[in-house]
């Protein structure tokens, strides 16, 4: 039952990923259609801060089987909710409109960087806990409230691009931002470091993921070389931006291992 019930909900993920930021631009004008998308690229950093936050504290309370009930109770309310706040309009526009290969070119690129993105910045997020307690023991309550408020940084980096896309600034500087990411990386992971100097890089890390992320949904749009494309282009973003986070899920599944096992993984990382 678990995993036919993970099955659905994996359905119905896909459909919300594709479908909303082709809702996105279709409603939002072309001035704000740039800030409304990057802000909509931080839902993954705001469920995982909020999951684990309030998680342990609401399973610890009523089960796991009662914090599964509540995210489906929410998941339900917010079903309701946008089915009766989406115009009209905007739902007669949704009609299926195939791009050519070429016209594809484009968005496959972009998506292709989104895939290394989450390559890079997600392995700091699943590992993060595990590195904590066996490099610094931090104790696994403290060490989840931690990644909490690291993954929560991720969101002022996507806001932060909504802000500076409506004031006019272009996205090629943002995305060089980005780049702050490479050194964070040695200074969050660097033998003989601190707890502090890890919370420190890490949290640079997130912040820069937040930003790519953003820089990623807004450009989408000016890939495409028509609007109507969006979908298309929204699916393949999303399926290479899953695809970026397989390796690291498995990489944090083996680092559970043993404290031994974190370093050597932590090591090759940095290589």
């Amino acid at each position: 039952m678990l995993l036919a019930s993970r099955l659905a909900e994996g359905a119905g993920c896909l459909l919300v990923i594709v479908s909303c930021p082709a809702l996105i631009t279709r409603l939002a004008g072309e001035r704000d259609r740039p800030a409304a998308l990057s802000i909509w690229g931080t839902f993954v950093p705001v469920g995982i801060g909020l999951s684990t936050l309030t998680g342990g504290p609401l399973a610890a309370l009523a089960g796991w089987r009662g914090w599964a009930g509540a995210v489906a109770a929410v998941t339900l309310a917010l079903t309701v909710l946008v089915w009766l706040i989406i115009p009209a309009r905007a739902e007669a526009a949704t009609r299926l409109a195939l791009p050519r290969p070429r016209a594809l070119v484009r968005p496959a690129l972009l998506a292709t960087a989104f895939c290394v993105i989450s390559l890079l910045t997600l392995s700091v997020i699943v590992l993060l806990p595990t590195c904590l307690g066996a490099a610094h023991q931090v104790a696994p309550v403290d060490s989840g409230l931690l990644t909490s408020v690291i993954s929560l940084l991720s969101v002022a980096g996507g806001v932060a691009v909504g802000m500076a896309l409506h004031r006019g600034v272009r996205l090629r500087p943002l995305a060089v931002l980005g780049l702050i990411t490479v050194p964070a990386a040695w200074v969050a992971f660097a033998d003989g470091g601190g707890l502090w100097t890890a919370l420190a890089g890490s949290g640079l890390i997130s912040l820069g993921n937040g930003l790519l992320v953003a820089v990623v949904f807004a450009g989408l749009p000016a890939t495409l070389e028509r609007l109507e494309h969006a979908d298309v282009g929204n699916g393949i973003v999303a399926q290479l931006g899953s695809l970026g986070s397989l390796p690291d899920l498995r990489l944090c599944r083996g680092a559970r291992s043993s404290p031994g096992r974190v370093r050597r993984d932590l090591r090759s990382s940095q290589r």
